[in-house]
This record gives C-alpha cells, sequence and structure tokens, in this order.
C-alpha cells in the first residue's frame, strides 16, 4: 500500500469522524432544546394547574381539572416523544447518508485500498490501522452520546409526567 494512499484514508477517516461528531452536537442539542421546551411548558402548565385547583368550589370541579390537566399532560408528553424519536431518526438517516456517501465516493477504490492493505503484513500498516480504530472509536463515541441524548430526555420526560401528576401540596 503507497503513503499517498495512506494518507488519503487518514484525511477521509478524520472528516468521516468530524462530521459524526457534528452530527453528534447537532442532534445533542435538538434533544436538549425539546427536553428544555418540554419542562417549562409543565412547569408553566403546572403553575396554572395548581391555581385553578385553588380557585376551585368543589371536589367535583377539582377532580375535572385534574383529569383534564392529565390528559393535556399526556399529550405535551407524546407529542415532545415524537419530537425526540424524529430527531434519533433524522440522526440515524444522517448517518446512513455519511456512510453511504463515503462509500460512494471511494467506490471500488475503497475495496482496492482494503485488498491492498490486507496483502500486506499488519505490521507495514501501523498508521492505517491506527486511522481505522480512531474512525471507529469516533463513530461509537457519537453513537454513545446520541443514545445518552435520547435517554436523558425520555428519562426527564417520565420525571416530569410524575411530577405534574402529584396533587398539590404533596
Amino acid at each position: 500500500m503507497k503513503n499517498d494512499q495512506i494518507t488519503d484514508m487518514q484525511r477521509k477517516g478524520m472528516e468521516t469522524a468530524k462530521q459524526l461528531a457534528q452530527l453528534s452536537i447537532e442532534n445533542s442539542q435538538r434533544i436538549l432544546a425539546l427536553q428544555t421546551e418540554l419542562a417549562q411548558e409543565l412547569f408553566k402548565d403546572g403553575v396554572a394547574s395548581a391555581k385553578s385547583l385553588l380557585e376551585a368550589k368543589d371536589p367535583q370541579e377539582m377532580l375535572g381539572l385534574q383529569t383534564r390537566y392529565a390528559q393535556e399532560m399526556a399529550q405535551k408528553l407524546t407529542a415532545a416523544t415524537q419530537k425526540v424519536s424524529a430527531v434519533g431518526n433524522q440522526a440515524r438517516e444522517q448517518l446512513t447518508n455519511l456512510v453511504s456517501g463515503q462509500m460512494t465516493e471511494s467506490g471500488g477504490g475503497l475495496q482496492n485500498v482494503f485488498k491492498d492493505f490486507l496483502k500486506v503484513p499488519q505490521t507495514a500498516n501501523p498508521d492505517f490501522a491506527k486511522v481505522i480504530q480512531q474512525a471507529m472509536a469516533t463513530a461509537n463515541q457519537a453513537f454513545e452520546q446520541m443514545a445518552k441524548a435520547s435517554t436523558a430526555a425520555f428519562s426527564s420526560m417520565g420525571e416530569a409526567a410524575k411530577q405534574s401528576g402529584k396533587k398539590p401540596g404533596k
């Protein structure tokens, strides 16, 4: 394998790693924004619900207000969950496009580079192996960050649901 092929693979690997990191950051920011928006809405709704409950004249009215609030909250949580899922689906689509774009760009050249690489002993290509390991590590980190952001968003939605389901004064 020639040095210019190794250098080109390193450059492409670094570009891909950079794009993966950028995708991870952007999608994490989207999820965080959705989470913040939901928390603000639930807080405002909770305050309004508490005020309404304090102004209720009888238990029947209180029960009706609580039921309505619970239904509205469930609708908001469902909508937020759908938005987070859409971000995850978009992230998967972007990743697929990135990988397929890299494969298309490389075309048969990538296959030839791998064939050449496999013909030469590993000790002759230490830089290439490092580039592949770094690219795989970066991809794994990007996936982990997206998974953590999604988990955090769903977790806080669940916590918000628990908090909003509590009766005032408890």
